[in-house]
């Protein structure tokens, strides 16, 4: 279980378990399960400087990269 919360509606999810969206903008972000949104659309989502390398936990699951906004 990794929680964050949602910058978009403020409401905490399970990110592992979140589907991931589909949209093209690079890296793919989760979909919180409570306001049905996805992360790409913020306009920080592409800046390279808020992207890290992920936990190893968070590697094996399908993560590339962690948008500072996932800690």
């Amino acid at each position: 279980m990794h929680p964050v919360r949602c910058p978009l509606c403020g409401e905490d999810f399970n990110l592992l378990a979140a589907p991931w969206c589909g949209c093209s903008h690079g890296h793919p972000s989760k979909i919180c399960p409570h306001c049905g949104d996805c992360l790409c659309s913020l306009p920080d989502y592409g800046r390279p400087a808020l992207w890290m390398d992920p936990p190893a936990a968070l590697r094996s699951s399908g993560f590339e990269k962690l948008f500072v906004y996932y800690l």
